[in-house]
């Protein structure tokens, strides 16, 4: 495993405790490999699979292809230094695809949103004040919110009119850290900045203070009827609470108790949360005293309905993923032994059993760029198809890095590569 693995991995469970992991040295490793490999044949599955996947290639240009990998329809061809695609993401319709890119073509860097159908054509594009690094639609199709880095922090900015042929960008807000969520109805969204902003916040710019004292997670989330926000409230020390607040009745309801930074993502039905919360001692995968002070990690799963609260597992997770239809839950899990070097694998959930997938090694894009903070990709990204059947993702193989595998969700299923990529995302329908 590199020295640059290394450090995504450490990243992954460090992002809420950036003191944590001062005292411990990762070890030296050789490169491992996936056991066993991926079927070297597509299997019938592969042909049957709804929808249509968004990759970056590994030459930086932008595609949609099927869920086989053939008809690849070209969007961006990146040329390195000169055009730079930087991010991606589906609408929510599945009608368009937006992305980032900054263009130099003419000497100038000029950065711009970019969006068009996914077979390609009417295309739209505005320039941007800031280069993205993260895209997310409003649920109803029509704008992107995007986060760059300016300044000395983070901004937000507004894509208006991105289901169109002439977008107007504009600048919203800024802060650092940023996360968000957007409201169902698509007129706000819900911000937590820093350490002490979670807000209502319009499309003009004002904002509406929900709690004056929001603990340490990442990204809050809505129900999808909009009746709802969950997010962590801050306690006694390491102690907080996950609550759900109902934003007619003014009610706030606990989740969950939790010790440590927190991490969430709600089902896309609304009807479940998915957590894990770690403290300082459980995020340092290179203690070998993992093992023994570790008594509390794992993700958990609460319906919001009933209360009935359920183990997925009781190992560190470095993110989870629900598929469409809220059924399945993908959990990713390093592996490591004390000894040798650390590999990934999937936790696949049902609602009553699951099931491993084969080791892997992540790659890096995967690892440093969206694992880190997947709790807000969560809420714009999907690498499930649409009817839960298989989801894709980028690994390195030996003499085979950035290559996108598709796992189907059933045991003893084995993954099979459809090309090479740094991202992928599954179409929403």
């Amino acid at each position: 495993m590199t020295g640059a693995h290394r450090l995504g991995t450490a990243l992954v469970l460090m992002t809420l405790w950036p003191a944590a992991c001062t005292r411990a040295t990762a070890p030296a490793t050789s490169s491992p490999s996936p056991s066993p490999p991926p079927a070297s044949t597509l299997p019938s599955v592969a042909s049957e699979l709804p929808g249509s996947l968004l990759i970056l290639d590994d030459t930086g240009s932008l595609l949609t292809t099927r869920p086989d990998g053939s008809d690849p329809v070209f969007l961006a061809v990146a040329s390195p230094g000169t055009l730079d695609v930087t991010q991606a993401a589906w609408s929510p319709d599945g009608t368009r695809v937006a992305w980032a890119q900054i263009d130099a073509r003419d000497g100038t860097q000029v950065s711009r949103v970019v969006t068009s159908a996914p077979g390609g054509g009417t295309y739209g594009q505005t320039e941007v004040p800031f280069v993205p690094f993260y895209l997310s639609w409003d649920p109803t199709s029509s704008r992107v919110a995007f986060l760059g880095n300016r300044g000395q922090g983070v901004g937000l900015g507004l894509v208006d009119g991105a289901d169109g042929p002439a977008p107007a960008a504009r600048s919203l807000d800024r802060g650092s850290p940023y996360y968000f969520a957007w409201a169902p109805t698509g007129d706000r969204l819900l911000v937590h900045v820093g350490g002490d902003r979670l807000e209502e916040l319009d499309l003009q710019g004002a904002v509406e203070t929900v709690d004056a004292e929001p603990g340490v997670f990442q990204a809050p989330a809505w129900t999808p009827d909009g009746s709802t926000l969950l997010y962590v409230r801050r306690g006694a020390g390491l102690n907080q609470r996950i609550v759900a607040l109902h934003r007619e009745r003014d009610r706030i309801r606990e989740v969950s108790e939790v010790e440590g930074a927190a991490f969430l993502v709600v089902s896309p039905d609304g009807r479940q949360v998915a957590f894990q919360a770690l403290g300082p001692d459980e995020i340092d995968l290179y203690d070998r005293s993992l093992p023994e002070h570790a008594t509390d990690v794992g993700v958990r799963i609460v319906d919001l309905e009933t209360g009935r609260r359920r183990e997925v597992s009781d190992e560190v997770a470095a993110a989870w993923y629900w598929s469409p239809d809220g059924s399945r839950l993908a959990v990713l899990e390093p592996v490591y032994d004390g000894n040798g070097p650390i590999l990934f694998r999937w936790r696949v959930w049902d609602g009553e059993r699951t099931f491993l997938t084969p080791t892997f090694v992540p790659s890096l894009s995967l690892l440093q760029d969206t694992t880190p903070f997947f709790s807000q990709y969560a809420q714009s990204w999907s690498m499930w198809s649409p009817d839960g059947a298989a989801f894709a993702f980028p690994v390195d193989l030996p003499g085979s890095p950035n290559t996108i595998l598709v796992q189907p969700s059933a045991p003893d299923a084995r993954p099979y590569a459809i090309g090479h990529g740094t991202f992928v995302a599954w179409s929403p329908v």
